[in-house]
């Protein structure tokens, strides 16, 4: 367990303190807990082609194709509320032991580890 960590790392990236951030990660968005039909579940796109692949999953895609509010980390951190918003409305249908990506599992993982090492 580390304590200092996100400290460390969050004041030399971005020159600030952390604050308490609840269930989600300051940096990255979307990264944290949604609410499911039964509980939650941890959801994270910690790229902007993640993101693409989740806007799919959710079956939202033209949150990642055409709104610039989504179309970059930066940009989603402003408007996290909305992103994991549009997330839960998603999440909400579907129990925590459900497989969350239903039908497509197979083609977006092939497609995660496909593109896991290329840079963004």
């Amino acid at each position: 367990l580390s304590l200092t960590e996100r400290i460390a790392y969050r004041h030399s990236m971005t020159g600030t303190s952390a604050v308490p951030q609840g269930n989600t990660h300051s940096l990255l968005c979307p990264d944290g807990l949604v609410v499911t039909r039964d509980g939650h579940v941890a959801v994270a796109a910690p790229s902007d082609h993640r993101w693409q692949l989740l806007s799919r999953i959710i079956e939202r895609p033209e949150l990642a194709a055409h709104d610039p509010r989504y179309a970059t980390n930066a940009a989603r951190l402003a408007c996290a509320a909305e992103v994991y918003a549009a997330i839960e409305v998603w999440s909400r249908g579907r129990t925590s032991r459900a497989r969350m990506l239903g039908e497509h599992t197979d083609a977006i993982l092939a497609e995660c580890r496909a593109t896991a090492w290329q840079a963004p």
